[in-house]
């Protein structure tokens, strides 16, 4: 009997009465199973748990509470340590501390507040296990789409979303824009920017034509013509050379006055022959080409090149007469 007095006093003795009804102050292990020395260490622990709590030493009453349910299990002291627990952000363990509480007192007469604190704490953590996305686009009014262009829309920029805590990829497309894409980590229970720059697609400049008002020269041109027409007057006046120099040695044989032979003479007149024609395509193509270079060089803007045609034409005029 003493021993059990002593064990309601342990429990008096910390002030837990105060908070909840007596009905709902168990111990699931009997304080009174406890040595006299064990009870007194177990009241001053809660003493002073129970001081920590009412001066907002939060950490330092949860630390008391959990050595207390080491050693006897209280549930108003699994109550305590859910205010502590959310008040230190440990939400999940919060909801189980006031879980623990009805488990221990499954006659309470606060169940009701105690399930609706356990519905507010799990809309809590389904809220946290949420990411909040604002996103925007410079310039706004992009269309957003969940992956890709065939994705769920989430809206037009600006726009705002919630999903749960993961990685996504947005699609913003907009016309007049390349649609682009961004890959972003959303953690649970926080807001995260997304903003995305838009371009103008690029296209192709069409070719510009450069007009200059530099004159086209031709003289250049027409001085190779000039220069070609010469040496092929040249060759035409060696082929006509060659074509008299057979001529006449037919025409000695003829008279009788060389010792050729009838083949060999066949022989120079098919040089002969040869060597004519060549003179006629050597010199028409002379005076073509002297004549192209003679107007080449006369229509180039500088007009200093026109001395130089007479000259040409003399040397071509020259190898005709040779």
């Amino acid at each position: 009997m003493g021993r059990a007095l002593r064990a309601l006093a342990c429990v008096a003795a910390v002030g837990i009465l105060a908070v909840v009804p007596a009905a709902v102050v168990q111990a699931q292990t009997d304080p009174a199973t406890l040595t006299p020395e064990e009870q007194e260490a177990l009241a001053r622990t809660l003493t002073d748990a129970n001081a920590a709590f009412d001066e907002g030493r939060y950490p330092e009453a949860l630390a008391g509470y959990d050595d207390v349910l080491r050693r006897a299990e209280f549930s108003e002291v699994h109550y305590r340590r859910a205010i502590c627990l959310e008040k230190l952000g440990r939400i999940q363990d919060a909801r189980q501390a006031h879980a623990d509480y009805l488990r221990t007192a499954p006659d309470a007469v606060d169940r009701g507040r105690i399930e609706a604190e356990i519905a507010r704490l799990d809309a809590l953590l389904d809220a946290r296990s949420m990411s909040r996305f604002s996103i925007q686009s410079d310039p706004a009014g992009a269309t957003v789409h969940l992956g890709d262009a065939q994705g769920r829309v989430l809206g037009v920029t600006p726009a705002e979303t919630a999903l749960p805590a993961g990685t996504y990829t947005f699609y913003f497309e907009l016309d007049g824009y390349e649609p682009r894409s961004t890959r972003v980590v959303g953690t649970g229970g926080e807001a995260v920017a997304v903003q995305l720059t838009l371009a103008r697609p690029q296209t192709s400049a069409p070719p510009q034509v450069v007009v200059t008002d530099a004159p086209v020269r031709t003289a250049a041109w027409g001085w190779g013509a000039v220069a070609t027409g010469g040496a092929l007057a040249v060759s035409s006046g060696l082929l006509w050379f060659l074509a008299e120099g057979a001529y006449q040695d037919a025409n000695r044989y003829e008279r009788g006055d060389s010792s050729h032979t009838r083949k060999e003479l066949e022989s120079m007149q098919a040089d002969g022959a040869a060597f004519e024609t060549g003179f006629w395509v050597s010199g028409v193509s002379a005076v073509a080409l002297l004549s192209l270079g003679a107007v080449l060089v006369w229509v180039d803007d500088d007009g200093n090149e026109q001395a130089f045609v007479a000259p040409g034409l003399a040397a071509f005029q020259a190898g005709v007469r040779f």
